[in-house]
């Protein structure tokens, strides 16, 4: 044989192996997503409601497992929705992504309508900064007898519909 074994034909071959395995990876790049839950309509204003805190974890969760860079921007109450695409007490929030070099900022508006404990319903914005603009929105219904684990696994299932927007630019 020409090639005896020792040493240096254990790195040949181990460099071998990873040109090989790297020429089959996908290529490394993740999207970056800040994510923002704001509460409306609610009686009592604070503390953060638990849905709303499982809704934020449950969204920020799937697109870090997505393998996605998720940021979020704290909770917020605010009286209204309002008529535009922003409301403006988020603009802060907004600014504060689109400074911090994220390419996307997902919106979730969870409407409490006077009622306490969970929302009547849950509407979903999603910009992105390059090009700046409204990308998505979609309204849902929050389940009223949904258990903690329901409402997180839910809320992980709607954030994975999400996922071809961001890798799709």
């Amino acid at each position: 044989m020409f090639l005896r074994p020792g040493p240096g034909m254990a790195k040949i071959a181990g460099i071998c192996v990873f040109l090989l395995w790297g020429m089959d990876a996908p290529p490394l790049s993740a999207s970056s997503i800040s994510v923002m839950v704001v509460e409306t309509g609610k009686i009592d204003p604070y503390p953060v409601s638990e849905f709303s805190r499982l809704w934020e974890n449950g969204l920020m969760n799937a697109f870090f497992n997505g393998g996605h860079i998720v940021t979020n921007v704290p909770v917020i109450q605010i009286p209204s929705e309002g008529s535009g695409e922003l409301p403006e007490e988020v603009q802060p929030g907004f600014d504060e992504a689109r400074d911090g070099g994220m390419e996307f900022f997902l919106l979730a508006l969870l409407d409490y309508q006077g009622r306490e404990g969970k929302p009547e319903k849950i509407r979903l914005k999603l910009f992105g900064f390059r090009p700046l603009g409204m990308l998505y929105e979609e309204d849902l219904s929050a389940a009223p007898e949904a258990s903690p684990k329901e409402i997180y696994a839910n809320a992980e299932k709607v954030a994975k519909r999400i996922f071809p927007r961001l890798n799709g630019r």
